[in-house]
């Protein structure tokens, strides 16, 4: 994960058996364990040790199976079952099961698969929100701590721009956990060692080192918000923009686009990318993109001509459903928003699981062309749409918003295993049905 994505995204998923509940069962012992839903809502703002802020439930809610301690929802292949069971004895594990935090047992099962370290710091570091004001918050943050500085000695190739991006996330949360954890001295100077890297001395990285000196001379250690990121300049010596703009046809993209962000890592369980965000310079049907251009040892594989060709595809579409410019023009600042993996427009990645089922009950025999994340004001997500390369489609999720469209009438989200599961139906002439795919057995 990177520190300078996160801004502005929200996480939502559906609601289980009973409304706000869903219910998964532990591989072990065939347990039902039921836990919270995911809340559909809004992000309003980011803190410095990443945690959202917003009208949802952050982190998210797990729960754990009451006889083994096991916290579902990981997807465990059947080769390491044995090595996760051995885990759930273990002394360590036992010992982290008197304490509250399920995200700190996820962080304990993540780290015996041997996942990415990133994900084991970013797993304690959900513990230590989750903890926040308790006697165990000191304990996940010293966890979490403990692993960001694992990832910043970590050795990583020069020439994967990804992986030192990861790294640089990494030298920041250290940072910026130290410094909630009132050690002053230490803050301070791994807040000089990693400032004196020429990478940290340039976009946004200044703004954030800046705004944790000064945090750290007064020495406070409450939560405090992320800072205002400044603009892209294009003449800006970033990786991630240098990368961007010398990709092939960069002329041709610049004329009708500017790049509003751009960074190296993996997001959104995608793999290593350059992400970008993309907005139009004049308004247009489909005036927005995030692109996930897939990296190779740090290199993007795709260019600025293939772009521009998947966008034009995508807008002739978007163009032919005039329900999402009716959408669009019932609010100020509205978008439409291209979502690219590569050059494949879904960003899904168990579509079979968590889209399929509501695709083929609305009767497509052919998979959803185009993925589209509708945004409002201050790039809210409001709703996210599946279309149908013959007009028409789904929409799975509607965020809450401004109420004055069919659309984003009503906060919902579909979800396979909800009783009963409901998503909404569009034709391309804009008529609707909210459809239930009836009770889970």
């Amino acid at each position: 994960m990177s520190l300078l994505l996160v801004v502005g995204v929200s996480i939502a998923l559906g609601a289980g058996p009973e409304p706000g509940v869903m219910t998964e069962v532990c591989p072990f012992d065939d347990t039902h364990v039921s836990r919270p839903a995911f809340t559909v809502g809004e992000q309003t703002g980011l803190r410095l040790d990443l945690r959202a802020v917003g009208r949802f439930l952050h982190p998210d809610p797990l729960a754990r199976c009451p006889r083994c301690q096991y916290v579902p929802g990981l997807r465990i292949p059947d080769g390491e079952l044995a090595r996760v069971r051995a885990l759930l004895s273990s002394k360590e594990y036992q010992e982290e099961a008197r304490r509250p935090s399920n995200h700190a047992l996820r962080a304990l099962i993540m780290a015996a698969l041997k996942p990415d370290p990133g994900e084991v710091a970013f797993e304690w570091l959900r513990a230590s929100w989750e903890l926040e004001g308790t006697a165990g918050w000191k304990h996940a943050t010293e966890r979490a701590l403990a692993e960001f500085i694992r990832l910043t000695s970590a050795t990583m190739s020069p020439d994967d721009e990804s992986a030192l991006e990861r790294r640089r996330t990494a030298q920041l949360m250290q940072v910026e956990l130290l410094r909630r954890l009132a050690r002053f001295p230490e803050a301070r100077a791994a807040l000089d060692k990693w400032a004196d890297q020429p990478e940290m001395q340039r976009g946004a990285y200044v703004t954030l080192l800046a705004t944790e000196r000064s945090l750290i001379e007064k020495k406070q250690d409450a939560p405090q918000p992320f800072p205002s990121m400044p603009p892209l300049d294009p003449r800006s010596d970033d990786p991630a923009l240098i990368a961007a703009t010398q990709l092939k046809g960069f002329a041709a993209f610049d004329a009708d686009f500017i790049i509003e962000r751009a960074d190296f890592g993996a997001f959104n369980m995608l793999p290593d990318s350059l992400h970008l965000a993309l907005l139009a310079r004049k308004p247009r049907a489909l005036d927005s993109i995030w692109w996930w251009n897939f990296t190779k040892d740090g290199v993007p594989q795709f260019d600025w001509t293939q772009l521009l060709a998947a966008h034009a595809r995508a807008e002739q579409l978007v163009g032919r459903n005039k329900w999402l410019a009716e959408w669009k023009a019932a609010g100020p600042s509205r978008r439409v928003e291209l979502q690219l993996a590569g050059l494949e427009s879904n960003t899904e990645m168990d579509f079979a699981f968590f889209v399929q089922p509501a695709w083929e009950h609305a009767g497509f025999t052919k998979p959803p062309v185009v993925e589209l994340l509708l945004r409002e004001k201050d790039s809210n997500p409001c709703a996210n749409v599946f279309l149908d390369a013959g007009g028409g489609g789904i929409v799975t999720m509607v965020f809450e918003c401004t109420p004055n469209h069919w659309v984003t009438a009503k906060s919902f989200s579909y979800h396979p295993k909800d009783n009963p599961p409901t998503y909404l139906r569009v034709s391309a002439d804009g008529r609707w049905e909210m459809r239930e795919m009836g009770a889970k057995r």
